[in-house]
């Protein structure tokens, strides 16, 4: 668990230096600046890696009784969780949410019997940090190419493509076809 906390520390934490434009290292993808990738070359490698690790982080965050490693487990899921949301990354993201609720119904069911601990102050302070890393990563474009920038929201709304593709609104919940303008940016998303 030791080497899983140091590894997602550094490969993590490297995104933040990429996202905040401090990366010593010259750019070798083909992303150059317009998506983070860490120490990937894509930035779906990055958020596969953030959201497979955030059920096994936030784990260990509730099963610790020592205070130090909480802290320590706790910043390493933060640094995992900015990396996968600033990676941009949409099947990164529906991947890691249904990790998440898979944990966190298994956590609901032993916190029921009486199995498992949950840490209240613990968790508010983790959530606090988890908002701070949002608003830092939804500060400047997620993904920027000829034809403009997209924000996080912006990339995040555009998860609605995986259920109705192509504008296909067998619902009916108005989503509109799947090429579409965000503010001055046209989306062609299939």
């Amino acid at each position: 668990m030791v080497f899983l906390v140091i590894g997602i520390i550094i490969v993590c934490g490297y995104s933040f230096l990429q996202k905040s434009g401090l990366d010593p290292l010259p750019w070798g993808t083909l992303y150059e600046g317009r998506r983070i990738v860490s120490t990937f070359e894509n930035p779906n490698y990055l958020s596969s890696v953030a959201a497979c690790t955030m059920p096994i982080l936030y784990a260990c965050f509730l099963l610790t009784k020592n205070s130090f490693v909480r802290i320590i487990v706790g910043l390493a899921f933060a640094v995992d969780y900015g990396a996968w949301v600033m990676a941009g990354s949409r099947g990164g993201w529906l991947a890691g949410y249904i990790g998440m609720l898979i944990l966190l119904f298994g956590v609901f069911r032993y916190w029921r019997c009486g199995r498992i601990r949950f840490p209240v102050k613990s968790n508010i302070l983790l959530f606090f940090v988890l908002i701070g890393v949002t608003v830092f990563a939804m500060s400047s474009p997620v993904i920027a190419n000829a034809q403009g920038e997209l924000s996080v929201y912006e990339r995040f709304l555009s998860l609605r493509h995986f259920f109705f593709p192509h504008g296909c609104d067998w619902l009916g919940f108005g989503f509109g076809p799947t090429s579409s303008v965000v503010g001055d940016v046209y989306v062609y998303d299939t």
